[in-house]
């Protein structure tokens, strides 16, 4: 009786071809069909409790174009590293099957691999912190807990290509009252973080923004052409107390410690497994690409 392992399909459906040599037309559909369903849609049973066999449909896709990008198959170690969430996710399952199940938890994947997390959590509670060393982690994350600067102000944009002339006359007439060109486009915006106010116009934009006079229209070069621009309101960057923030911080640092000692539990409980991958070969959607 032939193994349900997928490599050993592919395996004894290459040796069935090696001896018959030009086999009957029925033999070579079926061969393809087995070797198809070996390397895209099995999911055989493994072979024994401590080994997990990833299926070659696991991250199909994501398998070929790859191979594809890199024109030659995947090592192991880069094989290890794209199905490292469905590998780990299934120990934690193995492992959470054998914790204390209601019959109606045990057939639930999501449940089981939950209550697993949640064992591991127990396990993996934080020791206590001293307050140089909570310190020292705040420091090294002390951009997280400070509020960025932050801009109210306007913008005025000419239809197409704007240039400085047109840009400069258009800041000009917004500063003596005049109505604004019928063709302009004008938006107002509250609140936005330096960051933002970078990623949309540029650098540049966000710092003549920051030293401006509020009110005032100016001809300045965003990143799509020239506009006017004019700030209503700057607050400051808010910078980050030790003293104000430290329930925060120690909150972030027992979830980062708990989080770094559950991922070390993890890759210690997979080392209990022998991890192998079904043999993968291009499914029939690829050689008709």
């Amino acid at each position: 009786m032939p193994s349900s392992h997928p490599a050993t399909l592919v395996a004894l459906t290459r040796r069935l071809r090696g001896r018959l040599g030009a086999a009957p037309f029925w033999f070579s559909g079926a061969t393809s069909v087995l070797l198809t369903i070996a390397g895209c849609g099995w999911r055989g049973a493994n072979d024994g409790a401590n080994t997990v066999v990833v299926p070659g449909d696991v991250n199909h896709t994501a398998l070929h174009d790859l191979q594809r990008a890199r024109g030659r198959h995947l090592t192991r170690e880069e094989l290890l590293e794209l199905h490292r969430v469905w590998i780990d996710n299934e120990v934690l399952y193995r492992e959470g099957l054998k914790l204390p199940l209601e019959p109606s938890e045990a057939g639930n994947r999501e449940h089981v691999i939950f209550k697993a997390l949640g064992a591991l959590d127990q396990q993996a509670r934080a020791a206590s912190v001293t307050e140089e060393e909570l310190r020292r982690w705040f420091e090294s994350r002390r951009e997280r807990y400070e509020q960025p600067a932050r801009f109210d102000f306007e913008d005025a944009a000419l239809p197409g290509q704007s240039s400085p002339s047109a840009a400069q006359a258009l800041a000009d007439a917004l500063n003596r009252g005049a109505a604004a060109d019928a063709r302009a486009s004008m938006r107002s915006f509250k609140g936005r973080p330096e960051s933002n106010l970078v990623q949309s116009f540029g650098k540049e934009v966000a710092e003549e923004l920051a030293k401006a006079t509020p009110g005032k229209w100016l001809a300045l070069r965003a990143r799509d052409g020239w506009r006017a621009m004019r700030l209503i309101a700057l607050t400051p960057v808010s910078h980050a107390v030790f003293e104000t923030q430290r329930e925060a911080v120690l909150r972030d640092w027992i979830e980062a410690t708990a989080s770094v000692k559950r991922s070390a539990a993890v890759q210690e409980l997979r080392k209990k497994y022998k991890i192998e991958f079904a043999e993968t070969i291009e499914c029939l959607a690829d050689q008709q690409r």
